[in-house]
């Protein structure tokens, strides 16, 4: 399964559009759930079942740009041969790395959203 997911991962830049995001994000699924669950952490399983559908709902809306959807692919591929390798420092770095980067994504489309309502409420 892992060596399966990096193929798709290294193929996948070779997408573009719709296609591109619809590959990453269900790339990008697969592997969050791949390593929570293999996480043996019970409480990190039990919150990733809760916040599937939000994650998801952010996924779709953050990979509509290509080069946030590349740049999450090339993140993903790095910690899935981190894992390959058995690296852990390398891949705790990453996951961190990716989930910052994440975290920077969504809190500029909030904003960007807030910013738009505004601009559509002054008209």
């Amino acid at each position: 399964i892992r060596e399966s997911l990096e193929h798709r991962l290294e193929a996948v830049d070779d997408q573009s559009g719709s296609r591109l995001r619809e590959e990453h994000a269900s790339i990008d699924l697969k592997l969050h759930h791949l390593i929570v669950e293999n996480s043996g952490n019970r409480r990190l399983i039990a919150q990733m079942r809760h916040l599937s559908l939000l994650i998801e709902s952010l996924q779709l809306t953050s990979f509509s740009s290509g080069e946030q959807a590349r740049k999450t692919g090339a993140q993903h591929l790095a910690i899935v041969r981190a894992l390959l390798l058995r690296d852990v420092a390398s891949a705790q770095r990453l996951m961190a790395e990716h989930i910052e980067y994440g975290k920077r994504n969504v809190l500029q489309m909030f904003i960007k959203s807030t910013h738009e309502q505004e601009l559509v409420a002054k008209d």
